[in-house]
C-alpha cells in the first residue's frame, strides 16, 4: 500500500488533473479513499468502479452511478451498492433474495424500496442476521409483525427502526401483551437452532422483563434503550430528563434533538455519566462546558473536548489541563476550533498523532515534515492535509505515480 498515494487520494485540494491521473493508477486502497471526493465528476466516477468494482457501494451512495452504468451479472457488488440507495431494479433485488451467501441477502435487507415479495422473503430468511437487519429499516407494517418475532435481536432492531408506531414502541418498553422471545445471541452461540427440524424447541425463554437462562439479562434492556433513544418515542423528555435514576437521565442525555431548557438542565447535573452524555450536545455554552470541567475533571474532559461549540481557547486549556486525557488530545486533535499551538501538543500523542496531522490548521512545513513520519497512518493524514502546498502534492505523484523510478 503506497500511503502517500491513499493520502492524495482523499486530499480535497487536489487538481482535477491529478485526480484523473489517481483513477488511472488505483488499487482497492486508493480508490476506497477516492470514491468519498467531494469534486469526483460522473465520468471519473464511472472509469473508477470499471477499474475497482468495491468503489461502487460509496460512489452509489453519492448518486454518482446509475442503473444505467452497470451490468448486474457482470458487477454484481455495484448492482447490490445500487440496490441499497434505492436506485437499482426490482429483478435485482429478487436474484439477490435467492443468494446462497447470507452476506449479500443481510446487505439487501438493509435496501430501501423492496418488493413486496422479497420483504416477506427475506422477513422468513434462516439467518437471523438477514431478519434483524430488515427489522431495523423495514415498513411500519412489517416492523409492527417483526415485534413480535420470537429472536430477541429481531425485536431489538425493530425498537430502533424510526418507521416503527409509537403504539408497537410502548410495547416494546413494557413487554405488556407481547408474546415473550425463545431466543437471543447468547442462546444462539450456545446452542445454534436447527431451523429445518420441526421438531426442534429451543432451551429457553425470553418472558417479559425476565432472561433465558439467568444470565442474559441483557437482552431486554437492550431494546428497551433502543426505544429510548428513538426519536419517536411516545416519551416526555421532560419528565424522563427528571428521573431519579442517572442511568435514564443518562439515555436522555445521549439525544441531540433536546430543548434547550432540559439540554440545559442536565448539563447542571450532580452525577458525571449524565454529564458525560450531555457534554458534546451543541448549544452548550463555553461558561456550561468549563463548570463541567471544574466540578469533574478528567471524567469529562474528553467529551467536553467533542462539543462542537468548544472555542479555540478552550481546547488549547483541555489540551494543557493536569492530570492529561489522552482521549481529550485525540478529540482536540479532530476538532475544527483546534489551533496550531493546540494541535503541536496533540501531536506529542502518539494517538491522536494521526488526528493532527490531517487538520488544516497546522502551518504547511509541519505537514510536509510528517510526511517522513515512522507511522504510517501520520504519513497519510499528511498527504491528506488540504493545507499541503500544490507543488508538493505535484512532486509526490511524479515520485510516487507508476513510472516513478
Amino acid at each position: 500500500m503506497d500511503h502517500v498515494l491513499c493520502g492524495l487520494a482523499e486530499n480535497p485540494a487536489l487538481p482535477s488533473d491529478l485526480v484523473d491521473l489517481l483513477v488511472t493508477i488505483a488499487d482497492e486502497d486508493i480508490a476506497s479513499n477516492m470514491a468519498w471526493r467531494a469534486d469526483l465528476t460522473r465520468a471519473q466516477a464511472v472509469a473508477l468502479v470499471s477499474r475497482v468494482e468495491d468503489s461502487a457501494a460509496r460512489l452509489a451512495e453519492r448518486g454518482l452511478l446509475t442503473a444505467a452504468d452497470i451490468d448486474p451479472v457482470a458487477q454484481p457488488l455495484a448492482a447490490l451498492a445500487l440496490l441499497t440507495e434505492g436506485a437499482g431494479r426490482p429483478e435485482w433485488a429478487r436474484l439477490v433474495a435467492a443468494d446462497p451467501d447470507a452476506g449479500c441477502r443481510e446487505r439487501l435487507a438493509a435496501c430501501p424500496g423492496l418488493p413486496t415479495d422479497v420483504a416477506e422473503t427475506l422477513a422468513a430468511d434462516t439467518d437471523i442476521r438477514v431478519v434483524a437487519e430488515l427489522a431495523l429499516s423495514t415498513t411500519s407494517d412489517m416492523a409492527a409483525r417483526l415485534a413480535e418475532h420470537p429472536h430477541a435481536e429481531v425485536r431489538r432492531a425493530v425498537a430502533a427502526n424510526e418507521a416503527t408506531p409509537p403504539s408497537v414502541l410502548a410495547v416494546l418498553l413494557t413487554g405488556e401483551g407481547l408474546p415473550p422471545a425463545r431466543r437471543c445471541l447468547v442462546c444462539d452461540r450456545k446452542e445454534p437452532p436447527f431451523v429445518h427440524d420441526p421438531d426442534w424447541e429451543p432451551d429457553c425463554e425470553l418472558p417479559s422483563g425476565a432472561s433465558c437462562d439467568g444470565s442474559h439479562e441483557s437482552t431486554v434492556h437492550d431494546t428497551q434503550q433502543q426505544v429510548l433513544r428513538n426519536p419517536a418515542t411516545p416519551a416526555a423528555a421532560e419528565e424522563l430528563a427528571a428521573s431519579p435514576d442517572p442511568a435514564v437521565r443518562m439515555l436522555v442525555a445521549e439525544r441531540r434533538d433536546l430543548p434547550s431548557g432540559i439540554r440545559d438542565a442536565l448539563a447542571a447535573d450532580p452525577d458525571a455519566k449524565v454529564l458525560k452524555s450531555i457534554a458534546p450536545h451543541p448549544g452548550l455554552s463555553e461558561a456550561r462546558l468549563r463548570a463541567m470541567v471544574d466540578r469533574h475533571g478528567v471524567r469529562v474532559l474528553a467529551r467536553v473536548a467533542r462539543n462542537p461549540d468548544a472555542s479555540a481557547a478552550l481546547l488549547e486549556d483541555l489540551v494543557r489541563h493536569r492530570p492529561p486525557v489522552k482521549k481529550a488530545f485525540r478529540e482536540v486533535a479532530r476538532h475544527p476550533n483546534a489551533t496550531a499551538l493546540a494541535l503541536s501538543a496533540c501531536l506529542q500523542d502518539w494517538q491522536a498523532r494521526p488526528v493532527a496531522a490531517g487538520h488544516p490548521a497546522l502551518p504547511p512545513e509541519v505537514i510536509v515534515e510528517l510526511l517522513a513520519d515512522d507511522e504510517w497512518q501520520v504519513v497519510e493524514a499528511a498527504a491528506a492535509n488540504p493545507s499541503l502546498p500544490l507543488t508538493v502534492m505535484s512532486a509526490l505523484l511524479s515520485s510516487h505515480g507508476p513510472t516513478a523510478g
